[in-house]
């Protein structure tokens, strides 16, 4: 809206004095006589700003109760902790933009909104402003650029330390703490001994199952060895008798 006092006008408004006059206002903002006047023309039209006419033909500069109202809606934001919106203001400025129209237009926001956070962050030590032939340019403090890498700080939660103590009393001798029993000595673990004893018996008999099937297969072993020991004797006797046999028909037939 063209009618809606911005920034600029803001920071113009902080720079007017109950001496300053439209001749010599341009020296107040390091512009010229016709930048300055374009700028208090502009407060004029908005209402923010009269003109008064003094001895010796120059016009006095006094600032309105819009003017005012202005300003003070702007101070009563300084203390107020930092947003999402002054955090956008701080990354744009850090990517290099540095006039009004750009933040405006990247941010695309109401201009009394932007510049009420402008002033906030100035004010915060997080940006600095100032007017340089008409112009108004924005720069970064070394706070606001860390700030803007950082983003918001972290919200300090409320310690118990903070809230106000109960003032102390004197403890009646019947209500004073008394001491505390003594502590019986904790019972020994009787099944420690025992589940160590049932697990010894438990490796002696697997270790004397090991050993039983070690002799089984050995018993085993020696039956299969002496079968085929009695095989091989009833086939030698076998051999002996067929050759007793033949020696006996041999000697017939001589």
């Amino acid at each position: 809206m063209a009618d809606e006092p911005n920034f600029i006008d803001l920071f113009a408004l902080t720079k007017i004095t109950p001496q300053s006059v439209v001749e010599k206002f341009g020296a107040s903002i390091n512009s010229s006589f016709f930048d300055a006047s374009n700028i208090l023309g502009g407060l004029k039209i908005k209402g923010l700003i009269d003109f008064t006419t003094i001895f010796g033909g120059q016009n006095s500069v006094t600032i309105t109760d819009l003017g005012h109202k202005f300003m003070d809606e702007a101070a009563s934001k300084v203390n107020l902790p930092l947003d999402h919106l002054d955090l956008a203001i701080l990354v744009q400025l850090s990517g290099g933009k540095r006039s009004l129209n750009d933040l405006t237009t990247t941010l695309n926001i109401l201009p009394r909104d932007l510049s009420l956070h402008l002033y906030k962050l100035m004010q915060q030590s997080y940006l600095s402003a100032e007017f340089r032939n008409g112009i108004l340019n924005l720069m970064l403090s070394e706070k606001g650029f860390m700030q803007a890498k950082a983003g918001l700080p972290s919200p300090v939660p409320q310690s118990a330390s903070q809230q106000p103590s109960a003032p102390s009393q004197a403890t009646p001798p019947y209500m004073q703490p008394q001491p505390a029993p003594q502590a019986q000595p904790a019972p020994q673990n009787i099944s420690a001994p025992i589940n160590a004893q049932a697990q010894q018996q438990a490796q002696q008999h697997m270790a004397n199952t090991q050993q039983q099937g070690n002799l089984d297969e050995m018993a085993q072993q020696l039956q299969q060895r002496s079968k085929s020991n009695r095989k091989e004797i009833g086939l030698a006797i076998a051999v002996i008798i067929i050759l007793a046999v033949l020696l006996l028909y041999v000697f017939k037939l001589i």
